[in-house]
């Protein structure tokens, strides 16, 4: 019995070091400006329109960029131009897109 109590013990502590861990690690990207919650909600909305096409993201030299997201209404294709000036959302909108499309090699 003893040897479950030492177990449970290094198991609440190694999860204790780890929530400690994550949470200095939101604390630096909040400090920072970062939203990541907000990041990983762009990710849920966004992810299935890169993949199948109707959602890209064209970088600018500066660190911003712009989101293109193309619709069909009434039958007509239509595409919305979005600005992304924060440069750490335009850099995950280049990471999101890099990680689910590839840039193929020629």
């Amino acid at each position: 019995m003893a040897e479950k109590t030492e177990l449970q013990d290094e198991i609440a502590l190694t999860r204790a070091i780890f929530q400690k861990k994550r949470e200095e690690f939101y604390k630096k990207y909040r400090d920072g400006g970062v939203d990541l919650p907000q990041l990983d909600q762009y990710s849920d909305i966004f992810s299935e329109g890169i993949k199948e096409g109707s959602v890209r993201f064209e970088p600018n030299r500066d660190g911003t960029g712009s989101l293109f997201i193309d619709a069909v209404s009434a039958g007509e294709k239509k595409t919305k131009e979005l600005t992304i000036d924060n440069k750490d959302e335009a850099a995950f909108f280049l990471g999101l897109q890099l990680t689910i499309k590839p840039i193929e090699e020629k």
